[in-house]
């Protein structure tokens, strides 16, 4: 995972063994909320059943991922 330095962008990435990968995921801040998306070139039915997980984070959670990622 990764916080952009915009302090609202964060990046999901599937590590290299993780059957999902080559994929990452992005929240991007929109309007009152968040859009999600990615891009790769993973097992579909992975990034599919990630994707669906990731989706239900809600904006404090998202909040929360992103402020742990700057306090590295």
């Amino acid at each position: 995972m990764y916080g952009c330095s915009d302090g609202t962008t964060l990046v999901v990435a599937a590590e290299k063994a993780n059957p999902a990968a080559p994929f990452y995921f992005i929240f991007h801040r929109k309007g009152n909320g968040y859009e999600l998306y990615g891009e790769g070139a993973g097992r579909k039915e992975f990034t599919k059943a990630a994707f669906e997980e990731l989706r239900t984070l809600n904006e404090r959670d998202i909040s929360s991922l992103i402020a742990a990622t700057r306090a590295k």
